[in-house]
């Protein structure tokens, strides 16, 4: 059975296994700043809104639980992970595959 740092020692059915979620670096590329922006959420389809709300809350949840809150830097501004992440939910929300 294979396992990560945030997984407990349980039988294989039982476990669960999170993936980080990337946060977009707006200044790296322009596919990172449409993200940013969230201006690829009318280019994705229900079931991409789907996936990408459901990975978005769990990302969210995870720094909730733990409290590891990081920044996204655009310019000069400075944005909380989980204030982004609550936007994105409700940008990607109201979907199903």
């Amino acid at each position: 059975m294979q396992r990560n740092s945030t997984s407990k020692h349980l039988s294989p059915q039982y476990v669960h296994y999170w993936r980080a979620y990337r946060l977009p670096d707006p200044l790296a590329c322009y596919e990172d700043l449409r993200r940013y922006e969230n201006a690829d959420v009318p280019e994705l389809s229900p079931a991409e809104r789907w996936a990408e709300n459901r990975a978005a809350t769990q990302a969210l949840a995870h720094i909730v639980r733990t409290g590891q809150d990081s920044c996204i830097v655009y310019g000069l501004d400075h944005v909380r992970a989980s204030d982004w992440l609550a936007c994105r939910i409700r940008a990607t929300g109201n979907s199903a595959p």
